[in-house]
């Protein structure tokens, strides 16, 4: 893929961080990820999205909990 092309955003609108995790329950981004993604450029933001499905397969099913939670509310 070019570096010159968009690269969609990971968030799903459920901004929860779960603190035993270190990463939002949503986009399964770190903090630091979430205010960084703004000011990264495409290889950057492809590195962030290369880091996620660990942590989905890691955290999933707690993060599954938490965003039934949040759209519920």
């Amino acid at each position: 893929m070019p570096d010159d092309q968009e690269v969609a955003s990971p968030c799903i609108s459920v901004c929860e961080m779960m603190p035993e995790a270190g990463v939002c329950a949503g986009c399964f981004r770190t903090l630091d990820e979430i205010a960084a993604w703004g000011a990264l450029d495409a290889n950057g933001k492809r590195k962030v999205l290369a880091s996620l499905p660990p942590r989905r397969a890691r955290w999933g099913d707690a993060a599954a909990r938490i965003r039934a939670a949040y759209r519920s509310r």
